[in-house]
């Protein structure tokens, strides 16, 4: 009577989907030959979703087995492929299985890895798994570019601002308008001076969800949708974008806005940094509004023992700025004071929002189109082959049409409008809350200099934007 032996059965799959049988089909064969022959199956290596490429050593559930060689007597795999697909995989694997007196088993094809036709035969197997392998890889990155040129999907995340839908020839990505249109305003309000924080606070309040369904857009949620070149309807790849055989970025989908607001977006982005912009539902209204009119350092809020808040010139607590002595103003006065000042002025005014109007700007794609050009002219002066010569001067004469089209494109620098409302700022201030008060003096470019007046309460002077002031001139020009 023979022992019975103990052996570990290997089952491995790339992709896992619903429909996937292949993880049971490899179990149940490597059942049917245990019962067959005299070995217990003591155990599973189960390792689904991973890829073949990664060694037998470095797959969790494989890796884990092979760490304890002395539990088991023999390591079966159902095909081949499931095993490696490199020829030094496979020979690492062979040679940690002699050295370690464990039997590699494959059933798919039979092999005798016992002998030494039946190693070399694996061997060969193992070299053509690997070039399918590396084939198989060629050709996916080869369709995935051809999918981005015929403004495919080709899978993956779905930037915020889109939708797939469902064509003749496959899946598209196409402009969600309610979301693309928020976007924009959110790129607009950014552009007006908001921050990032603010436009997150006023997403969640219109209980918009980010685009893997969350209600709370922190940690970068709302930062990463405007740093996307998505938005230009271009396919992000590690640090750069798809781009097609003259090096041109591939636009799949249609753009949600043009290049010239996104660099400026991503100019503004980086300028704005960490810096904090009083967007907390509790912060100061003050914040970057009020200045010191001794010092001009800002004022900022703070708490008191008794309850109340005030508001301390930061010259006072920061040591690198020379202190002026001024001591601090009850926040109630001061916030009265100021905000009387505002309205008194510009409360008849109607709200008008700045709108950035983007340039048509075609110096980058005609940079990188004339660099292509001058790179393939260089390869085609020590190119021998005819074929390789025809190839050259073919990706040159599109090159040339393009440049030709780039170099007649027009050239508008970007600009600003402002568009009615059809509300006063005191229709509109009567609506807020402190934080979103503080919110509009800010993104309307509003300050004030407070001095202590002989009363004690704060004197202000209000220092208002060249737009807002030109307009109250043209408004009481025309009521004279």
């Amino acid at each position: 009577m023979t022992d019975t032996r103990r052996g570990v059965g290997a089952i491995r799959l790339s992709n896992v989907t619903e429909e996937t049988t292949s993880p049971a089909r490899q179990k149940e064969s490597e059942q049917a030959w245990a019962s067959t022959n005299d070995v217990e199956i003591i155990g599973w290596a189960e390792d689904i979703d991973v890829s073949a490429g990664i060694s037998p050593w470095d797959r969790p559930e494989l890796g884990a087995w092979l760490a304890r060689p002395n539990d088991f007597d023999l390591l079966i795999f159902a095909k081949l492929d499931r095993a490696v697909r490199s020829l030094r995989d496979f020979v690492d694997l062979m040679q940690w299985c002699e050295d370690n007196t464990v039997t590699l088993v494959v059933l798919d094809p039979p092999l005798d890895l016992t002998t030494i036709w039946g190693r070399a035969m694996a061997g060969v197997l193992a070299v053509f798994a690997e070039l399918e392998r590396g084939m198989i890889k060629e050709r996916t990155a080869e369709g995935y570019v051809k999918l981005l040129k015929m403004s495919r999907w080709p899978g993956g995340r779905i930037h915020f601002c889109y939708e797939k839908i469902k064509g003749k020839e496959g899946w598209y990505l196409q402009p969600n308008q309610e979301r693309a249109a928020l976007i924009q305003k959110v790129v607009s309000e950014i552009f007006n001076g908001s921050s990032v924080q603010a436009q997150e606070l006023k997403l969640e309040e219109l209980g918009i969800k980010t685009s893997t369904g969350k209600t709370h857009w922190g940690n970068g949620a709302l930062h990463a949708v405007l740093r996307s070149r998505s938005l230009l309807g271009q396919r992000p790849t590690g640090n750069d974008v798809a781009r097609d055989a003259r090096g041109l970025p591939i636009e799949y989908a249609q753009p949600i806005i043009d290049q010239a607001t996104w660099d400026r977006l991503q100019a503004v982005l980086k300028a704005n940094g960490t810096r904090t912009t009083g967007a907390r539902r509790d912060s100061a209204p003050l914040l970057r509004v009020a200045f010191c009119g001794v010092c001009q350092a800002p004022f900022h809020r703070q708490g008191h023992n008794k309850g109340w808040k005030y508001y301390q010139c930061s010259s006072v607590t920061n040591r690198k700025l020379p202190g002026c002595g001024s001591k601090p103003f009850r926040a109630d006065e001061m916030e009265a004071v100021i905000y009387g000042e505002f309205l008194g002025e510009v409360g008849p005014l109607e709200v008008q929002n700045r709108v950035y109007v983007p340039g048509e700007e075609h110096t980058e794609a005609l940079e990188t189109a004339q660099r292509a050009y001058e790179e393939l002219t260089e390869q085609l002066t020590t190119t021998r082959s005819s074929s390789g010569r025809k190839a050259l001067s073919d990706r040159l004469t599109e090159l040339d049409e393009l440049i030709a089209d780039l170099e007649t494109q027009p050239n508008r620098p970007a600009s600003w409008r402002y568009e009615g409302t059809g509300q006063t700022y005191q229709e509109l201030w009567d609506s807020m809350t402190g934080s979103e008060r503080g919110a509009l003096l800010r993104q309307t470019g509003v300050s004030a200099r407070v001095l202590r007046a002989s009363s004690g309460l704060p004197h202000v002077y209000l220092v208002l934007p060249n737009d807002i002031r030109e307009r109250l001139q043209n408004t009481r020009s025309s009521s004279v």
